[in-house]
């Protein structure tokens, strides 16, 4: 993932339990908040050339 593909996470979708478990960022929320951390990674979940999912490697 980069700045010019992170368009692609507003298409994900996280269930109303997932967000609502303060466990879960929006996906547009939590690519924000990789790209404003030095330590971190994104990473688009695909399948089939679609995204799907959305992690994040932080570092510390």
């Amino acid at each position: 993932m980069n700045e010019k593909n992170s368009f692609l996470g507003n298409k994900v979708v996280v269930t109303s339990e997932q967000l609502h478990s303060n466990l879960v960022l929006s996906i547009p929320e939590a690519i924000q908040s990789a790209f404003a951390t030095e330590y971190a990674e994104p990473y688009f979940i695909c399948l089939n050339n679609k995204v799907i999912g959305y992690a994040s490697l932080v570092f510390d």
